[in-house]
């Protein structure tokens, strides 16, 4: 069966029901648009067990945490929350690093993998917002 690919920059295009192997997310978290407190919950329901989730995002730095800007920390609670919901953190690297970004980008490269059900803790609640 050939590989189904949806562009979800749009919410319309995500399917009920559908869950996707891998998913690749791109951007920046902000705490003011709801994306750092959202992403996750809104990857567990794109994500089939096993799936693949692979993100770049602004958020970590090698700079000393006292240089560091005021949103660095949403990366930081970004990681633990997806811990929360199951995910496992399989990779994680400044791009930097990688030679894909500016030395003091502040960019993170991380990759995910959903655990099986069994296996994921009970995840806190959730209002939905």
């Amino acid at each position: 069966m050939p590989k189904q690919v949806a562009d979800l920059r749009d919410a319309a295009n995500a399917s009920a029901g559908a869950s996707y192997d891998l998913v690749l997310v791109s951007g920046q978290l902000y705490a003011g648009a709801g994306t750092a407190e959202q992403l996750p919950r809104r990857l567990l329901g794109l994500c089939a067990p096993g799936c693949r989730a692979m993100l770049t995002y602004w958020g970590h730095s090698g700079l000393p945490v006292r240089l560091w800007p005021l949103g660095f920390p949403l990366g930081d609670r970004f990681l633990e929350d997806m811990r929360q919901l199951g995910f496992l953190l399989t990779d994680f690297s400044l791009c930097s690093r990688r030679g894909h970004v500016h030395p003091l980008s502040g960019y993170a490269c991380v990759e995910f993998e959903l655990l099986p059900p069994a296996l994921r803790p009970e995840p806190p609640p959730w209002d939905g917002t």
